[in-house]
């Protein structure tokens, strides 16, 4: 595994261990994004 994958499942975890969730994607140059996203239910009605 290369230190850039190893980054990322380290950010993964981090982001997990706070309550959260962990988007992956690639950006243009092949580079790997972590984007942490906070998701809120809301009852309708």
């Amino acid at each position: 595994m290369s230190d850039k994958e190893q980054q990322v499942i380290e950010q993964i975890n981090d982001i997990s261990k706070r309550g959260n969730s962990a988007e992956v994607k690639k950006d243009k140059d092949g580079n790997y994004v972590v984007y942490e996203v906070q998701k809120k239910k809301k009852k309708v009605g």
